[in-house]
């Protein structure tokens, strides 16, 4: 992968180089770096992430607000690794669906500042918890989940037009499993609809069914502690770096 983005488009002249490592691009030498160099340019500052120096704006429920004494949130992390600014928007409670409060995010995402430059939606917990409804694809009302989801990605595109908004899937270790996976469906369907990316954290690992890992990094079986929350931000990092 070379680092030099190389000029004239598509009738750029590539040629080889006697320098071991570089190539030539329109007679110039470039150098090109394996994934190794690369990694440890971004380790060392040399190279940025595309995360680096954005502006994000998060909303969420109690994971995104930081819900447990002392422990240093996955927005806190993701701030200070990589040097971003991160508005927090995550309220305890919150839901997608609306539920007659200013907790919904239905409520909420209309008054998040306008500027920024990559969006983190991730709910949907408190959705099942408070028994809400799921409903279907079709539906286009905020009194059902799938509603809900429809209404506030397509407010957000025309919100952050041109923006890179993110959503992630459910962390759920109490409601049963196939509750959980029909709510992340919907998320998952919802978001291909409008071209969203998601952000997989329902399958990479993390979860306190298993006693082991709610131990170290779930131990009140919903909030993560600091361990959990820097799992977290790595995931979220990964995935928008990878867009």
């Amino acid at each position: 992968m070379g680092i030099t983005k190389p000029s004239g488009g598509s009738g750029s002249d590539v040629q080889p180089s006697s320098i071991n490592g570089n190539i030539k691009i329109n007679g110039a030498e470039t150098k090109v770096y394996n994934d190794a160099e690369i990694k440890a340019l971004i380790s060392s500052g040399g190279l940025a992430p595309y995360i680096s120096g954005k502006k994000i704006n998060a909303i969420g429920d109690s994971m995104t607000q930081g819900k447990n004494t002392g422990t240093i949130g996955w927005t806190d992390y993701l701030q200070t690794k990589y040097n971003c600014t991160v508005r927090n928007y995550g309220v305890n409670g919150s839901t997608f669906t609306d539920n007659s409060t200013t907790f919904s995010m239905s409520y909420r995402w209309p008054s998040m500042d306008n500027d920024a430059d990559i969006i983190i939606v991730w709910g949907g917990f408190n959705d099942i918890n408070q028994g809400k409804t799921l409903g279907t694809f079709t539906d286009r009302v905020a009194t059902t989940y799938y509603g809900a989801l429809h209404l506030m990605l397509d407010g957000l595109q025309t919100k952050y037009t041109g923006k890179k908004i993110f959503i992630g899937t459910i962390l759920d270790m109490q409601h049963t499993w196939a509750t959980v996976k029909s709510f992340n469906t919907a998320i998952r369907e919802v978001a291909e609809y409008w071209g969203v990316p998601v952000i997989e954290l329902a399958s990479v690992g993390f979860g306190s069914r298993n006693a082991s890992v709610k131990e170290s990094m779930v131990p009140d079986n919903v909030h993560p502690n600091n361990l959990g929350n820097v799992f977290i931000a790595e995931v979220m990092a990964k995935s928008i770096n990878s867009h």
